[in-house]
């Protein structure tokens, strides 16, 4: 969620803030005074813990502190989920005339409860803030003190049965706001301003301020609202352009404040996402560059580029000499320093100052050698609208942490930028482009480097009015709100004195500004024109789905879905899954809330008369099992069920009900029941001979009776002769199956409501041989470790070779023979590797082990349901006396390879790996049909291996890759061309100047021909990898002498420059290619959250 750490909010205990405590130990004025005080004293709190098992919460009379009536809601019994030492007692403050105030009452108030100490030991206080409205007419603690400490009448609190607790209270009469918005509940921001705001989904603020801010470039709205969607599949799976079109729509045309679920369940975000803050810089990049890419190929092809996109020369110019070098970049926004900078145009002519290349930073000048230089940008032009990011988060290297710099910066309603253009920029026209930019909008972050809040200053249009834009509120704001308020502050220091609204200043301050170019204002900012209809129509379709959906919602929320359990569905039960049930594939009934028991009975079991029909209450209990707790009392079952699942008095669950018939004809139908001596116990019959468990019938007995009380009964339910020998378990949990002593009581052996007893014919040991289950222990043993059990061929991991459901028990040799017998193969030629989340795990398992199926099915995750199995070409024991090498077979195209794992004997060499690659992949050798050994030794290429090489330095090295590719054609056909290794390479700089090259990606071969410039080697490399012309045009080239690299620049003849670094003797040569490193926006990415933004699901688009 949103955090504000420098105030406390409505509705937080300030008590255990640490950051109010830190306020108060700087001696900030937290106003603490309160309107007045009153006693309530709490008399017979034993007998209100009593009267709390039917109703947990009382209520103390009517007080009236300074005009206002209040009133304590107590829970005598609390109403956290604790119990013993840890409950509380829980108490709350609640606006006691809340039904009599006007609609769309609010009261905000600062309270405290104390429990008044008679001994003098010392106070138990504690106070929040909270605006107390319609839908939260009560604010407070649920662990007041616990229980253990406040019964105890040497601690002083607790006196002759009572105890009394001190309120005060002092209510802001003239509250409005605290912190970032308006919490007035009839406060209309679309009546009070015409725009509306968006809701926070969790920890979205950021992304609502930024949407705010494009929202209000209208030209930019107005081609988001042109921008193709596929119409019948936008509602089910919305698209980034479809999910915005939506939400520009309510923002233009809502009441109210809007979500962007749509539109975050377009990026594939899940609610988790909605909770990670993430730097609103790093947003906007992924957001326009997105945008930019749907709209290719579309009638707005270059919206985001004439928008956002400037343009810089990065030059480098000699001193000395007449050599320069100037490379054109484009760029979309500009990341400005705030440190050191005391407004923004001293960071303007920081971010253009050249550096010095002298001393060993030399500039290596083409014809000239190493030169001193200057090194630099300059603008060539700005954009329409200029987005500036401020860093006002900065890593500091001493302490090895990101901190927020709240530096004063100043920047300005209007600005002109003329000094920092390498010339005058023209228009399409040719005529001179203004450099006056005026604000637009100014995004701020309100909080540290720990946690924050974002929210925006926009002025939507040309003229003066700016708005606040904080989530769902927006208000007016003056220029002085939106500029100067957010420059920052001077003073790094908390005085004694200042305020907690002064304080959250020093902590807000401007990120992100937006400027738009004052020619070019009208056109960005003018009206949106009619929608286009086919869009509007969508749109309001898609309201009145969403409208039916919110209906339906509302409907299920009215609703509830019960499973209701009698002898029927008890029989029904698959006995092979334990318990009475199974909660999750039992049959639900759907009911109103406000329907009672007695609604329940005639609508259930119409024919059958309501006093003869009694419900019990189903627990969970600890040991994972369900069972039936308690019955309902006569007095519950005109109750609603909302209410009387929501009451602790049965400790129920509330979607199970058991149903208990009387087979009375005449009154009583029921005995009364004592949760002490009675004892409603369920009896399953295990059939020997037939293997089967079934349900046979329910009974109630005392708890002083003895197990052995239960013989007769199970005879008489099974149609046994009275002196039938029966052996009798009980059914504890599925892995816990007792063998009963028939002379112990029912008390003695821990039996109570709800426990299951299994019974079996007590047979001799002769009859018991042969038959399928020993026992009814060893059938839930059995039972309870089958496991359904997917077999997959390794070689073809998507499809199913076919399903098994198994014991777990089962051995390493009988799976074999299985799976041999299934696939048709030799068992003795099989080999069995587990699954993790789906997939193989690295290593297979050694047939020497002898796993058993249970041992073979785990993982880190828990138990796995799939096993993979791969065929031999000799057997398991063979191939285990071989070592294993891991191959990667690369593509032609070089962009992927397949991981394959030999068997081989340290003696086999690099030819034997091709041949038997060749055989467990036949098809890979398609083009020239000549291979090639490439080993890669951790950071660097290591050699073309020969043929004849022998594996044994390859096998179990971490270090030594080895690769398999087939030679291409131009380097089948080199003539006077080399054979060249090529990967890609970083180059690290150390603090005293040395550099280190670390290669990685996976390296691949092609020629170097004579002639052939480096600007076309880059095209066909470009063509190779099947990359953009884009990313190929950043590459550099380097030819690599020793792990060491040369430079190239794209006029070079490569092979010239390869002969000159390294010579032409070898049997092959070494290039590398430098890719840029990412930019980063800011000093840290995202300074919220280390994971960058990711927008999933574009394949939709």
């Amino acid at each position: 969620m949103d955090v504000d750490p420098e105030y406390s909010e409505a509705g937080y205990d300030t008590e255990d803030d640490e950051d109010v405590k830190a306020l108060q130990r700087r001696g900030a004025v937290l106003d603490m005074e309160m309107d007045g005080q009153h006693e309530v004293v709490v008399r017979n709190f034993s007998q209100m813990r009593e009267l709390a098992l039917d109703e947990p919460k009382q209520y103390s009379e009517v007080i009236e502190i300074g005009g206002y009536k209040w009133r304590l809601l107590i829970f005598p019994r609390g109403n956290a989920n604790a119990s013993g030492k840890h409950a509380y007692l829980s108490v709350y403050i609640e606006v006691a005339d809340h039904h009599e105030l006007p609609a769309g009452w609010h009261r905000s108030a600062k309270f405290s409860l104390t429990l008044k100490n008679r001994m003098g030991k010392g106070r138990h206080k504690r106070e929040a803030t909270h605006t107390f409205m319609e839908k939260e007419v009560d604010w407070g603690f649920s662990q007041l003190i616990q229980f253990t400490e406040l019964l105890d009448e040497s601690n002083g609190f607790m006196e002759n049965d009572e105890f009394t607790i001190v309120v005060e209270t002092k209510v802001n009469k003239d509250y409005v706001e605290l912190g970032t918005g308006p919490l007035l509940m009839d406060y209309n921001s679309r009546k009070e301003t015409g725009y509306v705001g968006i809701k926070n989904q969790g920890a979205t603020c950021y992304m609502n301020s930024l949407l705010q801010a494009l929202f209000h470039l209208n030209s930019l709205r107005q081609a988001v609202y042109e921008m193709p969607v596929n119409i019948e599949a936008e509602y089910e799976k919305p698209t980034i352009p479809g999910a915005l079109q939506s939400l520009f729509y309510k923002l233009q045309e809502s009441e109210h404040a809007v979500s962007t679920r749509r539109l975050t369940k377009s990026f594939g975000w899940n609610d988790i996402d909605s909770y990670h803050q993430h730097d609103i810089t790093e947003f906007n990049r992924v957001l326009c560059d997105t945008l930019e890419e749907k709209m290719k190929k579309t009638s707005v092809e270059g919206t985001i580029e004439k928008l956002f996109r400037g343009r810089y020369i990065n030059y480098i110019q000699c001193i000395h000499v007449n050599f320069a070098s100037n490379r054109p970049e484009f760029y979309y926004d500009l990341s400005l320093n705030v440190e050191g900078c005391k407004n923004i145009y001293e960071s303007f002519r920081q971010y253009v100052s050249p550096e010095v290349l002298d001393g060993d930073n030399k500039y290596e000048a083409e014809g000239h050698g190493k030169q001193a230089a200057r090194m630099g940008i300059r603008f060539d032009t700005f954009p329409n609208v200029l987005a500036l990011n401020l860093k006002r988060f900065k890593h500091d290297f001493m302490t090895d942490i990101v901190r927020k710099v709240n530096d004063r910066f100043e920047f300005y309603p209007v600005i002109d930028l003329a000094e920092f253009l390498s010339h005058k920029e023209a228009d399409e026209n040719g005529e001179k482009e203004s450099t006056v930019f005026h604000l637009q909008a100014v995004l701020v972050h309100s909080g540290t480097m720990q946690g924050g809040h974002y929210y925006a200053y926009i002025r939507p249009n040309e003229g003066p009015n700016w708005f606040r834009f904080d989530d769902d509120v927006v208000k007016s704001a003056t220029e002085h709100e939106a500029v100067d308020e957010n420059f920052g502050s001077e003073e790094d220091k908390y005085n004694p004195h200042m305020r907690l609204a002064e304080i959250r200043r020093r902590y807000a301050n401007a990120y992100m500004l937006i400027y738009v170019r004052d020619t070019a204002a009208k056109e960005i900012l003018s009206e949106v024109s009619e929608i286009p209809p086919q869009l509007a129509e969508r749109l309001r379709a898609d309201e009145v789905r969403e409208e039916e959906v919110r209906r339906k919602r509302e409907e299920e929320l009215s609703n509830m879905q019960l499973v209701i359990v009698d002898a029927a569905v008890l029989k029904e039960h698959d006995q092979s899954r334990f318990d009475l049930i199974s909660p999750k594939t039992a049959k639900r009934t759907t009911f109103k809330k406000y329907h009672t028991l007695n609604h329940l009975k005639k609508q259930l079991y119409p024919d059958t008369a309501p006093e003869k029909i009694r419900f019990w209450a189903w627990i969970n209990r600890q040991n994972k099992t369900t069972r039936p707790s308690r019955p309902y009392a006569p007095k519950d079952e005109d109750t609603e069920l909302a209410l009387l699942f929501r009451s602790r008095r049965y400790d129920s669950t509330p979607t199970q009900l058991y149903v208990e018939f009387s087979d009375r004809e005449e009154e009583p139908f029921f005995d009364p029941f004592d949760n002490v001596s009675d004892c409603l116990t369920f009896f399953k019959y295990f059939n020997l001979r037939t293997g089967e468990m079934e349900y046979l019938g329910s009974k109630m007995f005392r708890a002083d009776q003895k197990t052995g009380d239960f013989a007769p009964y199970c005879r008489e339910l099974r149609g046994l002769p009275p002196d039938a020998p029966v052996v009798l378990y009980e059914e504890v949990k599925p892995s816990m199956v007792d063998l009963l002593d028939l002379k112990q009581t029912l008390d003695g052996a821990e039996l109570g409501n709800g426990d299951i007893i299994a019974f079996e014919d007590d047979l001799p040991d002769s009859e018991r041989e042969g038959l399928p289950f020993e026992s009814t222990q060893v059938w839930y043993e059995t039972v309870r470790s089958r496991r359904k059990v997917e077999f997959k061929d390794k070689d073809d991991p998507k499809e199913v070779a076919f399903t098994k459901e198994l014991s777990g028990k089962m051995s390493y040799e009988d799976v074999s023979k299985l799976v041999g017998k299934e696939i048709g193969h030799n068992p003795q030629m099989l080999r069995f590797t587990g699954s993790t989340d789906g997939k193989p795990k690295p290593s297979p398992f050694r047939s020497c082990d002898r796993p058993i199926l249970e041992a073979m099915l785990k993982s880190y995750l828990g138990k796995e349901k799939t096993l993979y199995f791969e065929k031999l070409d000799m057997t398991i024991e063979e191939l285990e006396r071989k070592k294993e090498l891991d191959v990667f077979w690369q593509f032609p195209n070089a962009k992927s390879t397949d991981e394959i794992l030999l068997a081989v004997d340290p003696d086999d060499t690099m030819a034997t790996v091709v041949a038997m690659l060749q055989k467990k992949k036949p098809d890979l050798f398609k083009g020239t049909g000549r291979p090639l050994v490439v080993t890669h030794n951790y950071c660097h290429i290591a050699k073309v291996n020969p043929m004849t090489e022998c594996v044994a330095e390859y096998i179990d090295s971490y270090r030594l890759r080895v690769f398999v590719l087939e030679a291409p054609e131009e380097v089948e056909n080199l003539g006077d061309g080399k054979m060249a290794l090529v990967t890609n390479y970083d180059l690290h700089q150390y603090y005293d100047g040395s550099h280190r090259v670390a290669e990685h990606s996976n390296p691949f071969v092609t020629a170097v021909k004579p002639g052939e410039t480096v600007k076309e080697f880059k095209e066909r490399m470009r063509a190779r990898l099947e990359i953009s012309a884009k990313q190929a045009e950043q590459w550099k080239i380097s030819v690599m002498d020793g792990g060491r690299p040369t430079l190239t620049s794209d006029d070079h003849v490569l092979f010239d420059k390869v002969k000159e670094v390294v010579g032409l003797e070898s049997e092959h040569v070494e290039v590398g290619i430098q890719r840029p490193k990412p930019e980063y926006h800011s000093y840290y990415r995202s300074h919220q959250d280390s994971r960058s933004i990711k927008f999933r699901n574009q394949s939709q688009d």
